[in-house]
């Protein structure tokens, strides 16, 4: 495992250097719109990545809110019970 981590590695450095605009994205991580169903989706990543860039505190806690409202997904446990927190 260790070594397939740092070919990666060394493939991204490699694109990074030789001007790529883009990565190579292997398998099972890329998304798809009818693919397997996530916690958190392009939306919340986008809100987080928002919040955390602009240092915006209200956004973060739209992304919270959807985070700690589990109850709509159904994904976990914890989105299956009603635990008070």
């Amino acid at each position: 495992m260790e070594d397939e981590v740092l070919n990666n590695f060394d493939d991204a450095i490699d694109s990074i250097n030789l001007g790529a605009e883009t990565l190579y994205v292997d398998g099972e991580y890329s998304w798809m719109k009818e693919g397997t169903n996530r916690i958190l989706t392009r939306c919340d990543f986008k809100k987080i990545q928002d919040a955390t860039n602009r240092d915006d505190y209200n956004t973060y806690k739209e992304f919270a809110k959807i985070i700690n409202d589990q109850s709509q997904h159904l994904l976990t446990i914890r989105g299956m019970l009603k635990i008070p927190f």
